[in-house]
């Protein structure tokens, strides 16, 4: 079965970010591109982010890839959710605002919610590599 690449990429995205956050503390998304020609992730972080942080996190990333861990898509409503994943969440629960929610998680490393195209496993992803902030 072929894979998207726009698939690979978010679901890139979202372990990219993750793997960020753990060096970066504070750290938001902001923007993701995901476009044929363009893949970018715009955060915003109250300290310093420097290339020394971000090959860190480009390690992690790269080492839960390698893992092939599942991608696993949850449904449901928002109370049984919160009560699924409570403080698991990356992301505040105040600000959703829809009753059914999906949930997409990175097994053991990061759940969120969202609606867009995931990879089954992370092997599936490829290489991440940032080349700039």
């Amino acid at each position: 079965m072929s894979v998207s690449e726009e698939s690979r990429a978010h679901s890139g995205e979202h372990i990219l970010f993750q793997s960020l956050s753990r060096i970066f503390k504070g750290m938001e998304s902001v923007k993701v591109v995901i476009e044929p020609d363009k893949k970018q992730l715009f955060v915003r972080c109250g300290g310093t982010i420097d290339w020394n942080g971000v090959l860190e996190a480009e390690q992690i990333a790269n080492k839960i890839v390698q893992e092939n861990r599942r991608i696993i898509v949850a449904i449901g409503g928002i109370e049984e959710m919160r009560q699924r994943y409570g403080s698991r969440l990356r992301g505040r629960w105040d600000l959703i605002k829809d009753e059914i929610i999906r949930i997409v998680e990175v097994e053991g490393f990061d759940a969120v919610a969202c609606k867009g195209d995931h990879v089954e496993r992370t092997g599936k992803i490829g290489f991440i590599v940032v080349n700039k902030f």
